[in-house]
C-alpha cells in the first residue's frame, strides 16, 4: 500500500490490500487525523495536507513531488515558461 522510494514515500496500488479493505481503513484513519486537526500522514506533502484540511485550493510546489523524474520535468517546464525571451531571434526559412 505504501512504498518507500528513493526520494520518500508514495502510495502504490496493491490489489490484495484493496480486496482486504486496507485502503478503506487507511482512508478512515487519514480522515480522522484531518478532522481532529492532528498531524497529517507523512505521505502527504504540506500542500496536499493543507488542501485536505481546509478545502482551499493551493498551488503545489514542484519541490514537494517525491518522484524525481516528475519533479525535474515540472521544474524544466516552469523554467521554460519563465525564461526571458532573447532579443535576437533567428528567422526560420
Amino acid at each position: 500500500m505504501i512504498a518507500v522510494v528513493e526520494t520518500g514515500v508514495t502510495v502504490r496500488l496493491n490489489v490484495q490490500k484493496h480486496k482486504e479493505g486496507d485502503y478503506r481503513l487507511a482512508g478512515k484513519i487519514f480522515a480522522t487525523m484531518l478532522v481532529q486537526q492532528g498531524p497529517p500522514p507523512t505521505i502527504f506533502t504540506p500542500t496536499v495536507a493543507a488542501y485536505m484540511a481546509t478545502g482551499i485550493p493551493v498551488q503545489p510546489l514542484a519541490d514537494e513531488i517525491a518522484d524525481f523524474a516528475q519533479r525535474r520535468t515540472l521544474q524544466e517546464v516552469k523554467y521554460l515558461l519563465h525564461k526571458p525571451q532573447t532579443s535576437s531571434s533567428v528567422a526560420l526559412k
